[in-house]
């Protein structure tokens, strides 16, 4: 009988095993080296290479990514199990469980062959291979998976819209409906980066996309807001670069109105709704107005110029102008619900609060399903601080129309007012998204600031530092309308807060002059020139302030700023409504 030679360790192991046994069985299978040969052969014989087990099949077919898990049974400790593709290692892996990715989209359509091998540490090894199809569709065209892509994209399946937006690069790779999935996809997964770089492949292929560049500055959006939530940074530095992100998506959606407009023309009676619709998108009411005067006054029957001129006059702080306007029309003509909202909502600004309640039920009576009517119905009640009218209305909103920016501005508002700070912030990014020229929903993060800012201990870092935050919201605010008299007002208040005293009476002086018959932007005014110290200025505001608003501010002394700041907490908050349709 001839005997391997067995390691060291092994034949101590059984020496010591066989000098363990009683005498009488060392008798009978011999001395100590006879029962050695015994086990050695034992031992030989029994061990066995490793054996591997996978969870994929020859002949199987695979498409996207496929994840292989591999088992492996061995006497010995396994040190490592590597992945084979036609004979070429793509990874390995040395602890349990052996898990390999195989992206298919990276081969070709058609037969691949898949080999896993293991090795222990005495040296032994062993291989299994399976041959495969792969078949991702390939010859389907670029079509049918943009397709799948965008109906992955609407159920916000991000990886898989990723995948089908793969493929169809892969089959035709300048297709821009590929690259737009693949933008929406990796910005639903927060990517923004390569959001970017699909969407600008897009942009630079198609310059004139409005979906291109509306997806762009929806990037800078989400951007902004990533500064926001990860941190990192000190908080000036955080703050400048959400500035310059928005600014950033402001700019791109203005250019995108601008073409619109361009393409348009001068307005004319055939032109002249779709013109101002483009006009009110961009914020530059001034140019609506100036479209409608005077064909709204010489159509009054006609509700869709009547309460686009109305919309814009309110909008633009004309309240009685918007006022003049609507019941011209009530006059001479026939309202709609869209028009009695309005009516509501400037009879309330002008403090005729019989009359807003009144028109706003009728609004509600002919269409209480209308966006506007809806918005102005929480505008009514944010005003009034009626918190379950609040609540009534958004929940409304949000049923009937849960994508318009002005619904998410109204529950980002909502969620500021019961204390969900969390729930504000997300609406106040998702109003930004659908809509990055919301001076509205800047100048509402921008009282927030500035209520904090009045809230923290005077002069503290934390004060200036809210102050410096709502400066900051207030001024992308005018970046998209420079003469927003709340954006200017909130500017002046912000540096009353710090006491820088000149730029406050610049901003207030700005206000003023952008909404001279305003009693905010006079009262605001009033505050600033006393704090500069004059006097003279400071009562001759006040008292015009009085003049436009007698039911709350005749008698009141000169303000200081932080009764300026409470008159524009209570009373000067914005006008939201959904544009006419």
């Amino acid at each position: 009988m001839i005997l391997v030679p067995l390691r060291g360790s092994i034949n101590q192991e059984l020496v010591e095993l066989a000098c363990d046994l009683p005498v009488p069985s060392r008798v009978i299978l011999g001395e100590v080296p006879a029962m050695i040969t015994f086990l050695a052969a034992a031992l030989f014989l029994s061990h066995q290479k490793p054996v591997l087990t996978l969870d994929v099949k020859s002949g199987e077919m695979l498409s996207g990514i496929r994840h292989f898990r591999v088992s492996v049974e061995a006497d010995d400790p396994v040190t490592q199990v590597e992945f084979y593709v036609n004979n070429e290692l793509r990874d390995s892996d040395s602890s349990v469980p052996y898990d390999f990715n195989l992206d298919t989209v990276d081969q070709s359509d058609g037969d691949l062959q898949l080999t896993f091998a293991a090795y222990t540490n005495r040296g032994d090894s062993a291989k299994s291979q399976v041959d495969v199809k792969i078949d991702n569709g390939v010859a389907e065209g670029a079509a049918p998976h943009v397709a799948k892509g965008i109906d992955y994209l609407t159920s916000n399946n991000w990886d898989s819209a990723l995948l089908q937006g793969r493929i169809a690069l892969k089959i035709s790779p300048e297709n821009n409906q590929a690259r737009m999935v693949m933008a929406r996809a990796y910005l639903g997964k927060g990517v923004l980066d390569k959001a970017e770089k699909y969407a600008q492949d897009w942009h630079s292929s198609e310059p004139n996309s409005s979906e291109a560049v509306e997806l762009l500055s929806g990037i800078d959006v989400r951007r902004a807001f990533s500064t926001l939530s990860h941190g990192g940074a000190d908080r000036a530095t955080a703050l400048n670069d959400i500035q310059n992100a928005l600014k950033s998506a402001i700019v791109a959606r203005q250019d995108l109105m601008q073409s619109k407009l361009d393409a348009i023309g001068k307005p004319n009676d055939d032109n002249v709704v779709s013109y101002v619709d483009i006009a009110l998108a961009a914020g530059r009411l001034n140019l609506a107005i100036k479209a409608l005067t005077p064909t709204a006054f010489e159509h009054l029957d006609r509700n869709d110029l009547t309460n686009r001129l109305a919309y814009a006059q309110l909008m633009s702080g004309d309240v009685s102008g918007a006022l003049q306007t609507l019941k011209q029309v009530q006059r001479l003509a026939k309202m709609d619900a869209y028009g009695y909202a309005l009516i509501a909502v400037a009879s309330s600004l002008a403090h005729q609060d019989n009359d807003a309640g009144r028109n706003i039920v009728n609004a509600a009576a002919m269409d209480p399903n209308d966006a506007g009517v809806l918005t102005a119905q929480a505008y009514l009640a944010a005003r009034a601080g009626k918190s379950a009218d609040l609540q009534k209305a958004v929940t409304a909103l949000a049923t009937t129309a849960p994508s318009l920016s002005e619904t998410n501005y109204y529950l980002s508002l909502l969620g500021n007012t019961q204390g969900n700070f969390e729930d504000a912030r997300k609406y106040f990014e998702e109003t930004l998204f659908i809509d990055p020229l919301s001076v509205e929903a800047y100048v509402l993060e921008g009282n927030n600031y500035l209520g904090f800012a009045v809230a923290s201990k005077k002069g503290s870092d934390d004060q200036a530092f809210r102050a410096k935050s709502a400066q900051a919201m207030y001024n992308v605010a005018l970046a998209v309308r420079p003469e927003s008299y709340h954006a200017l007002a909130g500017l002046a208040l912000a540096h009353m807060i710090v006491v820088e005293k000149d730029d406050a009476l610049k901003y207030a002086i700005a206000a003023n002059k952008a909404a001279p018959t305003q009693p905010l932007t006079l009262y605001v005014m009033s505050a600033a020139y006393s704090m500069a110290g004059d006097t003279r200025n400071a009562y001759e505001a006040d008292r015009t302030a009085w003049h436009y608003d007698s039911t709350v501010l005749a008698g009141r002394a000169v303000p200081g700023g932080l009764d300026a700041w409470n008159y524009y907490k209570h009373y000067g908050q914005m006008p939201v409504m959904a544009p006419p349709k």
